[in-house]
């Protein structure tokens, strides 16, 4: 069974993440059959905790009439339901593990515009920031986030027919600042990213678009209601960029937290300080409340794109690279380093913008879909952005077409005589036989899609007569800029959370999804993503998948040139490092469990 499939046969699985266990009230535990986790360690004694009760009343009323005496009784029943908190499998320390070093990581990371990890969707905070907090549950480090793992809550139940997760707070639990968490934090932290504040931005809040109520039942016991069985729930929990915040920063700042460079986190490491353009310095939590881990004094993440992360790390002044070149695998590797290959869920596309004319037209995308040349894109950034070409559903999983069928679509084949012809039919019957522009190409500054942004602007003016100006900006206010609608055209890489079709198809292309920078919304598809969301056998979410790829086929909202892979390097002294198997790029960035052998 592939590991998708392992993750739908529990109902629940994904690229970044983790967990086991049957719910003990009311409906089963979506990640009941999955791969079993390492067997949980002693951790907090569990009491029950009453969840809802309510009060038997009982009295008799005498109603005196001439003739009848009539005795009514009146009775509530009492209904009481009491949850278990059943310990789960938690990162445990590792007993050969030594302590001390500093870890130097090259990472691929430029200035964020701001450091709100909530409102964020770029590495450039997530990198740097993720080993600073804790979620409520984590993707394990352990299996490569194949299962899920408690976290700040030791442990959770799934009751009402997968419709109410409870989840039971560790005790003693502090923020960097000393406070203690709570659960009333928690509730802050999920209603802001749910139901975010005005002038908030909330990238991730669609994944809990089926949550109706979060709320506290004591100090240590959080409730979440659906109101549908949702497979990507737990998932979505687990995410590293759904870290908790405190309540009291969150309402001391106006709930916006962007220029709050020291938020309090309740992580493996604090934060010292951050040095714009060079890097960021993190120290040991020795509060830290998973006993025995972290095993490092600190972290040094240096800002470094490829090729320069690369270099960091073969001079060996980095001990780590991230996300660098291809190429540095093989090199690494005869130089006795170790590193890992994984795919991910970042889509390299070029995004119409389907609100402004002539893109509002599906025979204007799908011409340029049909002339640019996809392979030529993709070829030229191979070497420094290797992307596999896709067909909106994420590459070699059970939801995409095979190989040979993809290379066969017409805009994806490499003599593209056809479907030249093509586009250029659509744009007469679309009434630009001509062409028209110039347009506005805005793509982010970046080496790699500048050279996407130039190829393209040439494909559109040699085979369309479409005039282009490029207009280049900053990448860590790329989404700001876009999110104005003021571009025509635009080139950016955006991340889904999960592997799973029902997230990052609604995700890109979905209404209100989070990295839908097509402006793009049809109500047939959105209904099939709903109808995915909640499907559990595979075969039928297959069929589902392809009824939303032919809509999608057919509108165009973004030519799709592919997902990205990543290579991480580092020397042979740094151990721990998770596999990233099931990560992808944005999970298992908090190096609780790396150690240097020194």
């Amino acid at each position: 069974m592939s590991l998708l499939n392992s993750r739908l046969a529990g109902g629940i699985g994904l690229a970044l993440a983790l967990s086991l266990l049957v719910g003990a009230c009311g409906g089963g535990d979506p990640t009941a059959t999955r791969a079993p986790a390492p067997p949980p360690t002693p951790g907090p004694t569990s009491t029950p905790t009453i969840v809802q009760q309510t009060v038997v009343v009982e009295k008799t009323v005498v109603v005196e009439k001439p003739v009848l005496q009539t005795v009514v009784v009146e009775r509530t029943v009492v209904v009481e339901r009491v949850v278990v908190a059943t310990p789960r499998p938690q990162v445990v320390p590792a007993p050969e593990a030594q302590y001390g070093g500093i870890l130097r990581v090259a990472s691929i990371v430029a200035n964020p515009a701001h450091f709100d990890l909530h409102q964020s969707g770029t590495v450039a905070n997530l990198f740097p920031q993720a080993p600073m907090f804790n979620g409520i549950v984590r993707y394990n480090p352990a299996d490569g986030g194949q299962t899920i793992a408690a976290d700040l809550a030791h442990s959770w139940e799934v009751s009402d027919g997968s419709l109410r997760y409870t989840f039971t707070l560790r005790d003693g639990v502090t923020f960097h600042d000393g406070a203690p968490l709570t659960s009333a934090d928690v509730v802050a932290t999920y209603s802001r990213i749910m139901n975010p504040p005005e002038g908030i931005i909330s990238p991730r809040k669609d994944l809990f678009r089926n949550v109706q109520e979060v709320s506290a039942v004591d100090d240590l016991t959080v409730e979440f209601v659906l109101s549908q069985p949702d497979a990507l729930f737990l998932q979505a929990v687990a995410l590293e960029w759904n870290v908790i915040f405190r309540k009291q920063t969150l309402e001391e700042n106006n709930f916006d937290l962007k220029k709050l460079a020291n938020i309090p986190g309740t992580g493996p490491f604090r934060f010292v300080n951050f040095s714009p353009g060079e890097k960021w310095d993190l120290e040991k939590n020795t509060s830290y409340w998973n006993e025995g881990l972290p095993y490092l004094d600190g972290l040094e993440i240096f800002h470094a794109l490829p090729p320069q992360n690369t270099a960091l790390v073969l001079a060996g002044r980095a001990d780590i690279g991230l996300a660098v070149e291809r190429k540095a695998l093989e090199l690494a590797k005869e130089r006795g380093m170790e590193g890992i290959i994984y795919a991910s869920s970042v889509n390299t596309s070029i995004w119409f913008n389907t609100t402004r004319d002539p893109f509002s037209d599906p025979k204007v995308r799908k011409a340029i879909d049909l002339v640019a040349d996809h392979n030529a894109l993709i070829q030229s950034v191979k070497a420094q952005w290797p992307l596999t070409a896709s067909r909106w559903v994420i590459p070699r999983t059970e939801f995409s077409l095979p190989a040979a069928e993809l290379s066969n679509l017409l805009p994806l084949r490499e003599d593209k005589t056809d479907a030249i012809a093509e586009g250029k039919r659509l744009m007469a019957e679309a009434g630009f036989a001509d062409g028209f522009g110039p347009i506005d190409l805005l793509a982010r500054q970046f080496p790699t899609h500048v050279i996407l942004a130039e190829g393209l602007q040439a494909m559109l003016k040699e085979n369309l007569n479409i005039e282009s100006n490029i207009r280049l900006v900053d990448s860590a206010v790329w989404a700001e800029e876009a999110a104005r609608q003021t571009f025509d055209i635009t080139i950016s890489a955006l991340g889904a959370q999960t592997f799973d079709p029902a997230e990052y198809m609604r995700t890109f292309y979905g209404t209100d999804g989070g990295a839908n920078f097509s402006f793009y919304s049809n109500a047939a598809l959105d209904s099939i993503l709903d109808q995915i969301a909640s499907e559990s056998d595979t075969a039928k979410r297959i069929v589902l998948v392809r009824e939303a790829a032919d809509i999608l086929e057919q509108d165009v909202p973004a030519l799709e040139l592919g997902y990205l892979t990543y290579v991480d390097i580092w020397h042979s002294d740094v151990n721990g490092v998770p596999s990233r198997e099931a990560a992808g790029i944005y999970s298992l960035r908090r190096y609780d469990t790396v150690w240097l052998d020194r």
